[in-house]
């Protein structure tokens, strides 16, 4: 075949770009349906510097993974991890997992503000028992390390500010003043640590004066109100204030009358 009429700097061109998407199709192969790429460096979407096995970047826009099926359940995205090679694959250990991290621009380089964590919960996985956990870290004012909040245990206990929780939840806090929980009502409450070591107690503290604390039935009915002031004069504790009875210096059973 002759190309006539063609400027040999095109020719040229031409030939360059045939052996560049040879060398590019080289690298991929298939299997039925399947198509993989044997190329053992890293992959660039949008950039011709990729730093790992896949790099996205683009502007103004984020990776969507779309899923299309007539039944609920599935996977939209696995994260799998384990010691050894590709080729040989060993057991992952007591703590293994993996994490997504997320990063922000400093001007000069990329800082870690928070990271979710999925992991082994202390067991080595097995054929009948891959326990894990998952802890959320966010990185505090003055830092550039992510540092743990909370975490889920294989056992469904959830803590935070404590990497053993030994309740469903389970909240940590210390020192004289810590808060552990708020109640962040029209007039909040909130439960804190007062005083320190032998003497620490739980406080429950409200954060505007002269407000009053009920503990009510179901339908309303009042067992116990408290009135809680600055002035030590408006203090004041009702008991069965709707009516009913107070027992003091003895323990009751249903199949007692009382007092």
């Amino acid at each position: 075949m002759k190309l006539q009429g063609l400027p040999k700097g095109f020719l040229t061109i031409l030939l360059a770009l045939f052996v560049m998407s040879s060398l590019a199709y080289g690298q991929w192969e298939t299997n039925g349906d399947d198509i993989n790429n044997t190329n053992t460096g890293n992959v660039g979407i949008g950039t011709d510097d990729p730093q790992v096995k896949f790099e996205v970047v683009g502007v103004s826009a984020g990776t969507i993974m779309s899923r299309f099926a007539n039944y609920g359940g599935g996977y939209g995205l696995i994260m799998r991890q384990h010691r050894g090679t590709v080729a040989t694959p060993l057991q992952s250990s007591n703590s293994d997992g993996a994490t997504i991290l997320w990063q922000e621009y400093d001007g000069s380089n990329f800082q870690s503000t928070a990271q979710i964590q999925g992991e082994s919960d202390g067991h080595a996985p097995t054929a009948s028992d891959s326990r894990g956990r998952l802890i959320l870290y966010t990185t505090p004012v003055g830092a550039t390390t992510p540092t743990a909040r909370m975490r889920i245990t294989s056992a469904g206990n959830v803590g935070i500010g404590t990497g053993n929780p030994s309740a469903k939840l389970d909240i940590s806090a210390t020192g004289d003043g810590a808060e552990v929980l708020r109640l962040s009502t029209e007039r909040a409450w909130t439960f804190r640590q007062s005083g320190v070591g032998g003497d620490a107690q739980l406080d429950l503290h409200a954060t505007v004066d002269s407000k009053y604390f009920k503990i009510t039935s179901v339908g309303g009915t009042r067992a116990a109100q408290f009135y809680a002031s600055n002035t030590l004069a408006y203090n004041k504790v009702y008991l069965v204030p709707d009516g009913g009875r107070v027992g003091i210096g003895r323990r009751r059973t249903r199949s007692q009358n009382w007092p």
